[in-house]
């Protein structure tokens, strides 16, 4: 009940059958179970459009007996009797239509005081029963008219920036079959593709802004539907690369849902983290959920330290120290030279920096810093300015880079410590 996110009527229902259950009420349980059931469905034709294959007129008198309290079971039962093509309204299997109608009459026992004996057994299979199929009850053709709706819904000339998505997702939930999720994600992919081609793009301007208002937060609001939702999501956007890049980066705590894949998570570190505006966010994640093998901690760290971008925080290095990460950057960084690098080094100056900040300065980053930065060599010269002025606005740093230069027994560059 609590992830359906039922209309409050049909919640009502429900929660009646729990309060007779408990009381040993079991016919009543079962009774006010099944009219609840019916009622969700009820709720979910007249909160879709009309199928393609519904005359209007005939649609309209559908609508008016479910609105009407003496007719709305019986003409919400009829609807799930039809098989004609002409007619259908829900694409369910006939097994399914009988089940409904065997437990149509197991409530007609429990209402009628029949001899058939109904007992707490039955109560809790006819909940098995809803909670298993609840979901196969999409209103036939809906696919197309949800997807007119949310095009419309992220049209400005309709509505404003950012309008709550609330009613839409209430509408998916109720008229996608489990069995479409996947096809309607494929859909929905290109329809926001044709809007704007660009779109997992945003999330450039998203880690900046924190705005959320674009396509990528409607993905996120389908994944918090229910279990089922967030399992078929993933999936589908785990096969276009472009999108769960794009979606990963605006929420990495979503990688999570990748417990199961240990190759699809050792492809995300090795080729494509490296390259993400959010790399340590996800690389944290990842590390979070135990999802990467102690073995591979040095070569994931190796992989990561020419990100595209260096956002790296003091906090992301006292997590990732645990793991590894100093050992790998200072070989990789001040051993091995990588900050003599003209484009790793003007490009990481923040990332050295930071590293600076939290783990303070050692006679490896001293003594590779005063032979990189000597005034008689070719250095990165953007790395050089921002570390000239990190050591002048931080007196403390740069009282101790000239401590270790005197215990080494070389002459500070003025490059970084001149005034």
């Amino acid at each position: 009940m609590e992830k359906q996110n039922i209309d409050s009527e049909s919640l009502s229902l429900f929660t009646e059958s729990i309060v007779c259950y408990k009381a040993g009420a079991y016919r009543a349980s079962l009774l006010t179970s099944f009219m609840g059931f019916l009622s969700v469905i009820r709720w979910k034709i007249l909160n879709s459009s009309k199928p393609d294959n519904i005359h209007e007129g005939e649609w309209e008198r559908i609508v008016s007996n479910l609105r009407n309290d003496d007719r709305w079971d019986t003409e919400t039962l009829e609807c799930i009797k039809r098989t004609d093509a002409r007619k259908v309204i829900f694409s369910i299997s006939d097994d399914l239509r009988r089940q409904v109608f065997y437990w149509k009459d197991r409530r007609n026992d429990s209402a009628h005081s029949k001899r058939n004996k109904i007992d707490y057994a039955h109560v809790e299979t006819l909940w098995l029963f809803i909670s298993s199929n609840m979901g196969k009850f999409a209103v036939n053709g809906n696919m197309d008219s949800i997807l007119l709706k949310i095009k419309r819904h992220y049209d400005i000339a309709y509505n404003s920036k950012g309008k709550p998505t609330d009613q839409l997702i209430n509408e998916i939930m109720h008229s996608i079959e489990e069995s479409e999720i996947e096809t309607f994600c494929g859909r929905l992919h290109q329809l926001f593709l044709e809007e704007d081609r660009h779109y997992c793009d945003d999330f450039m301007i998203l880690v900046s802004s924190d705005d959320e208002s674009t396509f990528l937060h409607f993905w996120n609001d389908l994944i918090h539907i229910n279990e089922t939702w967030e399992r078929s999501v993933f999936n589908y956007m785990k096969t276009n690369e472009y999108l769960f890049d794009g979606f990963i980066n605006v929420y990495p705590h979503k990688v999570g849902l990748l417990y199961s894949d240990s190759e699809f998570i050792r492809n995300l570190w090795y080729e494509r983290i490296p390259s993400y505006i959010n790399c340590y966010s996800v690389l944290s994640e990842l590390f979070r959920h135990n999802l990467i093998e102690k073995s591979e901690h040095r070569e994931v760290f190796q992989r990561v330290i020419n990100p595209k971008y260096d956002n790296i925080t003091e906090e992301d290095i006292r997590f990732f120290v645990q793991f590894g990460f100093s050992v790998v950057f200072e070989k990789s960084v001040f051993t091995e030279r990588l900050i003599d690098d003209f484009g790793w080094g003007n490009a990481n100056y923040r990332l050295v920096i930071t590293y600076i900040k939290e783990k303070g300065l050692n006679e490896l980053m001293v003594s590779t810093l005063n032979s990189v930065f000597d005034k008689y060599k070719y250095f990165p010269n953007t790395a050089q300015v921002n570390l000239h002025s990190f050591f002048n606005e931080n007196q403390e740093y740069k009282d101790k880079y000239i401590e270790i230069c005197s215990e080494l027994g070389v002459t500070p560059t003025d490059l970084l410590i001149s005034n």
